[in-house]
């Protein structure tokens, strides 16, 4: 169950001291309804060249890589399974994604009879995320956050995608600031 990998993960990190923000759809169901996913994604405070103590600690939970961690790319991540479980591992590469883990949310989510916290992606990142890979659904998930009413920081959007990938980020931030001038009306 999702929920259950998403504990043992949190449980494990934060055990390591090593500061994280579950992102993807867990976090988006933070700013919008939620989908269904069957990946845990999560962003450590980590150096890619430095994963060998997180994979090891996931180790320890049961998890492997999936596939050799020598030969992943490092904006790529790493991904570990455990069964059915998935969890996507984004490693700290660059300036943005410090800032991100220091802008993250708290949230509750309701687990059985207990709501236990966990550390989220921020709204404002997540889109940042979701503008930078340009999928289809990653398009319909900025949508749902409009429509919810999720607030937002345009201008630190832009900042960041600009800062992160450059001037071929302005049509898709267009794109952006077309979607919420016009939920805006």
């Amino acid at each position: 169950m999702i929920l259950d990998c998403l504990i043992d993960v949190d449980r494990v990190l934060t055990e390591q001291r090593i500061s994280h923000a579950f992102g993807g759809a867990l976090a988006l169901a933070n700013y919008a309804d939620p989908r269904g996913t069957n990946d845990v994604d999560v962003n450590v405070a980590t150096q890619f060249t430095e994963a060998g103590p997180v994979l090891k600690a996931l180790e320890r939970e049961g998890f492997s890589p999936e596939g050799d961690p020598a030969l992943a790319l490092p904006a790529a991540g790493i991904r570990m399974v455990r069964g059915f479980d998935v969890v996507d591992l984004f490693f700290s590469s660059d300036a943005f994604h410090e800032r991100m883990l220091e802008r993250r949310r708290p949230a509750e989510i309701q687990i059985g009879a207990t709501r236990q916290t966990f550390d989220f992606v921020g709204p404002d990142d997540l889109v940042v995320f979701k503008v930078s890979c340009n999928q289809g659904k990653d398009w319909v998930d900025i949508e749902a956050m409009i429509a919810a009413g999720t607030k937002f920081n345009p201008e630190l959007i832009r900042e960041e995608l600009l800062a992160l990938r450059g001037p071929t980020m302005l049509p898709r931030i267009a794109r952006l600031s077309t979607m919420l001038e016009n939920a805006a009306k």
